[in-house]
């Protein structure tokens, strides 16, 4: 298991990030940088205690995907210091900020799933908040490509937007975005560089997602938790088993 000299924590927000600039946009430059720094700490210690639940080990290889600018996985270090971190993100620049600022391993990624191949294998990957915006071509065909990064045993959480997130779409008519078969897509997002063909607000009932990981036979679901991140987003934790 190999690992990126780790600098320094760094407070560097990158011009780019997407995150960062709709928090600034929508609260103030301040108020933002707290956000985006407790959020961030919030969020990487509940993805290490599911680690530390679902993996008894520590010395363990562990990618974010779609990871951003590092929001989450800067934080990672001190809450999981024996582990091997990596990221990948669909934005080059992203990933070379990951590497140099942040001290991890990257990989750029792409808007086609079969495309993205990594050469290695992962004990633990983290998705938060991509599922939530996949359209139906690539939902389930994601789930297979990360399943095939896991190592024998290894662990998949990701998160999705379920029941209690459309109920917080205030005046979204879905009678004109429903698929019928358990989900809704809205040509929306706040990564208007991404084309909406790709990349906008999917909402899926429990049962769609639940169907898209049978369908990957070397999956086993470990464990699923309605509204457990940021009050709304369902989350799904699976087993590579084959």
């Amino acid at each position: 298991m190999d690992q990126v000299s780790a600098p320094p924590f760094t407070t560097e927000i990158h011009p780019e990030d997407h995150l960062y600039g709709y928090l600034s946009k929508r609260f103030g430059n301040e108020a933002a940088r707290k956000m985006y720094f407790d959020g961030g700490k919030s969020d990487a210690t509940q993805v290490s205690k599911s680690i530390k639940q679902f993996k008894k080990e520590n010395n363990i290889n562990v990618l974010e995907f779609a990871s951003g600018y590092g929001r989450i996985t800067r934080h990672l270090r001190s809450l999981i210091p024996e582990a091997a971190l990596h990221a990948c993100d669909i934005h080059a620049e992203a990933c070379e900020f990951l590497s140099e600022q942040i001290g991890v391993e990257t990989f750029v990624s792409s808007a086609r799933p079969e495309a993205v191949k990594l050469g290695k294998e992962f004990d633990f990957i983290f998705v938060i908040s991509l599922f939530s915006h996949l359209p139906d071509w690539s939902f389930k065909r994601w789930i297979h490509v990360l399943a095939d990064m896991l190592s024998p045993n290894g662990i998949l959480l990701f998160t999705t937007h379920g029941d209690r997130s459309k109920a917080l779409q205030k005046g979204v008519d879905f009678t004109q975005h429903e698929g019928g078969h358990g989900w809704a897509y809205i040509r929306r997002s706040d990564q208007p560089d991404i084309d909406f063909d790709d990349y906008g607000t999917m909402l899926v009932a429990p049962h769609y997602v639940a169907d898209a990981i049978a369908d990957c036979r070397s999956l086993s679901l470990r464990s699923f938790t309605s509204a457990a991140w940021f009050g709304h987003q369902d989350e799904w934790v699976v087993q590579r088993v084959s």
